[in-house]
């Protein structure tokens, strides 16, 4: 029987190549943190779907904020309006999230099917937020109430 010693100790390449691969991955850390900007941007300057947006369901509200936030692989713009409402857009300008924080949402916003469903189921009700996530919509009626409609406009979940 031969006895084989073992070096546990790694040639200097793999040092130096695991030493580089670590101050990498912390250089790339550092420039992911630094890719979350945000910055102002004036309603003029956003994409002309959510300008349109804007002008058409709330044009007798003022512009309080509008901004665009950009992370690495994200962009998205939001507006906040002198009644209170927060609107979020994705990067093309579609909406993605309307809150009405002290009203009710504007008639038109959502597609017809869910308002006639509204009406009918809730009438009275308020509708104060809404937002689109991938195929969903909820909708928040009073501050209370959740409902989940899928992408079709038919109703798929409700959280009170």
């Amino acid at each position: 029987l031969s006895t084989m010693t073992t070096d546990n100790s790694l040639p200097a390449w793999t040092k130096w190549a695991l030493a580089g691969a670590v101050v990498a991955l912390v250089g790339l850390g550092i420039a992911y943190e630094e890719m979350d900007i945000e910055r102002h941007v004036p309603l003029e300057k956003m994409p002309p779907e959510a300008r349109g947006f804007v002008e058409t369901n709330f044009g007798g509200q003022k512009v309080v904020l509008s901004k665009k936030e950009q992370e690495l692989f994200c962009k998205e713009y939001e507006v906040i309006l002198d009644g209170g409402t927060k609107i979020k857009f994705d990067r093309k300008g579609r909406w993605t999230k309307v809150d009405c924080k002290y009203g009710a949402l504007p008639m038109g916003i959502l597609p017809a099917r869910v308002e006639r469903f509204l009406q009918t189921e809730y009438a009275g009700g308020i509708v104060t937020e809404a937002k689109r996530k991938g195929s969903r919509l909820k909708v928040e009626i009073d501050d209370r109430m959740e409902l989940t409609f899928d992408r079709n406009d038919n109703l798929v979940g409700f959280d009170d």
